[in-house]
């Protein structure tokens, strides 16, 4: 497999239709040109939120194929990042064959209504998939509460 070809079309196997698969370097010349917030905060920023600069790395860089990767390729590109700090160092805890991620995470929000919350494999701890439909079994930062919050902020 030819991966450093220049200009070809890469596809991820097993990813589905072509035209909806984006590699990492796609999604970030993607998010640095229309804003990385997403559709519902781009209804109440006035600007869109892009990088100004990116962190690399691995023993893998190569300057002048992150320059074309994240902004070089596109040719109305006016938005150029700022990739530094690259080492040849590679990172105690990177991505290993023999480790496996853990499906547990948590969500600490700090301030004056604070909370926290614990979810198993991307659910609310203590909720089965079954029960999904109930709006208590859902993340306070999930797609269907952000819309409503959104929705209401709107309203204001």
């Amino acid at each position: 497999l030819e991966y450093h070809t220049v200009s070809v079309l890469r596809t991820k196997p097993g990813r589905g239709d072509r035209t909806l698969s984006l590699s990492c370097s796609d999604k970030i010349l993607k998010w640095n040109q229309i804003g990385m917030q997403g559709s519902l905060l781009s209804i109440i920023l006035s600007e869109p939120v892009t990088l100004s600069s990116i962190i690399i790395g691995s023993e893998c860089f190569n300057l002048e194929s992150c320059k074309r990767a994240f902004f070089t390729r596109y040719p109305d590109n006016n938005k150029h990042l700022e990739i530094h700090n690259y080492t040849q160092a590679e990172f105690v805890d990177q991505r290993h064959v023999d480790k496996v991620p853990c499906p547990d995470s948590s969500l600490f929000v700090a301030g004056s209504q604070s909370f926290r919350e614990a979810y198993v494999a991307g659910l609310r701890q203590g909720w089965s998939k079954k029960k999904l439909d109930n709006p208590k079994s859902w993340s306070s930062v999930c797609q269907r509460k952000l819309a409503a919050r959104t929705q209401d902020i709107m309203k204001m």
